[in-house]
């Protein structure tokens, strides 16, 4: 779920939450003792909804850091990949740029 929130200062942000239930004990896993909340600012990702194919090589090197691949958003940058580009990577552009295995899919 994401909600606009506003900061103390009245800036607008937006925040993407979820809700999970914490066991009480393992053998009985129907009992639940605590809820944990986890939030986190997704601004970036509502603000670049827009269509990928418009983004610049930063705003992609954003979507790179919030779907945990930050690792190689300095290369993207560096390597001037915008978002007409994305989308035209094949998987052995990917991996010629260096994109593990496991990362691949993120970009299909």
């Amino acid at each position: 779920v994401s909600i606009l929130n506003y900061r103390k200062d009245g800036i607008p942000f937006w925040n993407s939450g979820r809700v999970l239930p914490i066991h009480a004990d393992r053998s009985e896993p129907k009992l639940i003792s605590h809820y944990m909340a986890i939030q986190q600012d997704v601004t970036i990702i509502q603000q670049t909804k827009r269509e990928t194919a418009t983004w610049n090589s930063t705003e992609v090197a954003m979507w790179l850091e919030t779907v945990c691949l930050g690792e190689y958003a300095q290369m993207f940058i560096s390597q001037e990949i915008d978002g007409k580009s994305l989308l035209l990577l094949e998987k052995e552009d990917l991996i010629t740029l260096g994109i593990s295995e496991d990362h691949i899919k993120f970009f299909m």
